[in-house]
């Protein structure tokens, strides 16, 4: 039932559009002619053989010259709340159908970035729009990683830091703890690959290693989504410790949200941690410490202290294997807690 709701929506999505080409042209007749004249160009081809026009804007490799890419950067920069919106909901559907190729990722995510240089002055449906597309791209691409992942992250930290209107930030909230699951879920994909790896044929396929951890026991390669939750968990941990952050340009977060990000983490992806001695390394030289810190003083508010103690319950109940001398501390200091 599902895989066959899943192969209808993507039946439709030509004809979808090719709708929404029809109302940006509609849109733009007037003030906009740059925009219109694209769109017409692009609606026409499309009309005329929808098929091939994928073909040819998927085989595009040049950002410069992508035709849909094109028109949308340009009715992204009319300001224009309305004809954003609908330059908006054709990228998101282009985004399923792979039109846009991997070179034009760069291009989208700056794309974005411009829409929200004032976020407090950028329309609501805008940014609600922006939330979607980031987490449609991550699901969909493979590739966004490293300072790519680094900035489309940023897009919904901004919105949630800094929109004034609640159900955007509320929603950016649901957004990252959702993109930051698939950012560890990658990383599972990319063991699976390695683990599928027979022969040399398939092994010219697998990723490249982009870089090291080090680690008392010695460096640990990492291939790019381990390298991106290892930055990642690494941030996040110093987030919460009121340190800025490395891999995001963040200097703070709100130390409620970053717990509840940690612990969405620590439940949900144990296992990772059984094969990555990276992600242990920072539960031991990150986490732990700063965790040791908050038990140590009185607590900042009471949502701050029951995310804490709920991270030294789950540490001690999952992760006393991996992380055996530290969870020893932690159990002695939450002991001098009980006792104060």
């Amino acid at each position: 039932m599902e895989d066959t709701r899943v192969a209808s929506l993507f039946d439709d999505m030509p004809q979808r559009i090719a709708l929404e080409l029809q109302a940006l042209v509609a849109e733009t007749r007037r003030k906009y002619p740059d925009v219109r004249q694209s769109a017409d160009h692009l609606l026409a081809q499309w009309q005329a053989d929808a098929d091939r026009t994928v073909s040819e804007l998927q085989s595009c490799k040049d950002p410069s010259s992508h035709a849909l890419l094109q028109m949308i950067v340009l009715a992204c920069e009319t300001r224009s709340p309305k004809v954003i919106q609908l330059a908006l909901s054709l990228l998101q559907s282009s985004i399923p159908l792979r039109i846009l190729p991997d070179t034009s990722l760069a291009t989208v995510i700056a794309t974005l970035h411009t829409l929200l240089s004032a976020p407090g002055r950028t329309d609501v449906d805008v940014q609600l729009k922006i939330l979607q597309i980031v987490s449609s791209l991550l699901v969909t691409y493979a590739n966004v990683t490293s300072e790519l992942l680094s900035r489309a992250l940023m897009l919904c930290f901004t919105l949630y830091e800094h929109s004034r209107v609640v159900v955007v930030s509320s929603t950016a909230a649901a957004m990252l703890r959702q993109n930051v699951m698939v950012v560890f879920e990658k990383v599972q994909s990319e063991d699976q690959s390695f683990d599928a790896i027979q022969n040399e044929d398939a092994a010219v396929n697998a990723p490249l290693p982009v870089g090291t951890a080090e680690l008392p026991s010695g460096p640990v390669t990492l291939f790019p989504c381990a390298a991106d939750v290892y930055h990642l968990l690494n941030d996040l941990c110093a987030l919460a410790d009121g340190q800025p952050a490395q891999f995001l340009p963040l200097d703070t977060l709100s130390k409620p949200f970053v717990l509840e990000l940690l612990e969405s983490v620590l439940t949900t992806q144990s296992s990772l941690f059984q094969r990555h001695p990276e992600l242990v390394y920072i539960l031991r030289s990150a986490a732990c410490p700063f965790l040791l810190k908050a038990l140590s003083k009185p607590p900042a508010s009471f949502s701050v202290y029951i995310r804490v103690m709920r991270l030294v319950a789950l540490l001690l109940c999952e992760y006393h294997k991996e992380i055996v001398l530290e969870v020893e501390m932690l159990l002695r200091a939450l002991l001098d807690t009980l006792d104060e």
